[in-house]
């Protein structure tokens, strides 16, 4: 249990020196690193444009792939997608991507928050 409390430690150390906290068009931004249920780790970025006309996610993946979606409407949490291939949506420390695999078929996968950059 004390390795797991220490691996939290420096994980949220980390989060903190590598986060993308930072303004664009004036407004602050924030990071947030996920950890999916088969170990896949992301970095999910959140932007608002300063008149606030435009709310964006941009998610990059570890393996170098970056995909950037527009906030969409949602009656809960924070949902962002381009209407056709990719959706990301988050809750408080919860959020899941769905994506069209190579069958034409919808696919989830779920993301637990692992830390985020102070707001």
């Amino acid at each position: 249990m004390p390795n797991k409390i220490i691996f939290f430690i420096i994980v949220c150390s980390v989060c903190g020196l590598f986060s993308c906290s930072h303004r664009i068009a004036g407004n602050l931004n924030i990071c947030a690193y996920y950890r999916s249920n088969d170990g896949e780790r992301i970095k999910v970025c959140y932007y608002t444009l300063e008149d606030e006309s435009l709310s964006f996610v941009k998610i990059y993946s570890f393996n170098g792939n970056t995909l950037t979606l527009p906030r969409l409407l949602s009656a809960s949490g924070e949902r962002y997608g381009d209407d056709g291939r990719f959706v990301w949506w988050a809750k408080g420390t919860n959020a899941f991507f769905e994506f069209i695999d190579e069958n034409g078929s919808w696919q989830r996968k779920n993301y637990v928050e692992m830390c985020a950059a102070q707001r």
